[in-house]
This record gives C-alpha cells, structure tokens and sequence, in this order.
C-alpha cells in the first residue's frame, strides 16, 4: 500500500471572526478550537507548516474525479477502513520483528 494511507490526522486552518481556528479530528467527531490554544495545550509543538490550497483545486479536483470515475470503481470506506488498519497492523509486526 501507499505510504499516505498510513496517515492518521489531518488538520485544516480557517479563518474566522474570532481568529484562526484549528480544526481536527478526535475521534468520535470534528473539533475546532483557536490555533493558539492548541499550540499552548501541547507543549511538544514546535511549530506549524502551512500548505495553501491553489485557487484553481476546484477545477482539478473535478478533472481528476471524472478521469478516476471512468478507470477505478469507488471502493466501499468499510473496505478502504480495513485494509488501512491491516497495512497499520503488518507494519506494527514488522516493527516489532513478528
């Protein structure tokens, strides 16, 4: 598998009238607080890196689902769900040297 399918949080920053937030995912739901407090909560954080989003992601986001749309089914997400967690699992393994 992909090594991004081992990718276990992802995290957006909007911009609001209150100021930045940060919003994330803690299971079992989506959570936003201000970008500041989580910076103060977790002590271990040295920094962010922002990435932007291109102001043409619309368009090419749209091309690239109708060229996978003709060339690769849509894959149920309990399916995709399993076999992340079985990729996890076997490299959980391998570091363990099992």
């Amino acid at each position: 598998m992909a090594p991004w399918l081992d990718c276990r949080h992802m995290r957006l920053v909007v911009v609001s009238e209150a100021g930045p937030l940060f919003i994330h995912s803690v299971s079992p739901r989506v959570t936003q607080e201000p970008l500041l407090r989580f910076r103060d909560r977790l002590d271990w954080v040295a920094g962010f890196k922002f990435l932007r989003v291109r102001s043409d992601v619309g368009n090419a986001v749209a091309s690239n689902l109708r060229d996978l749309a003709q060339t690769a089914p849509a894959r149920e997400a309990a399916t995709v769900d399993r076999q992340v967690e079985d990729y996890r699992t076997a490299r959980g393994q391998e570091a363990k040297g099992w």
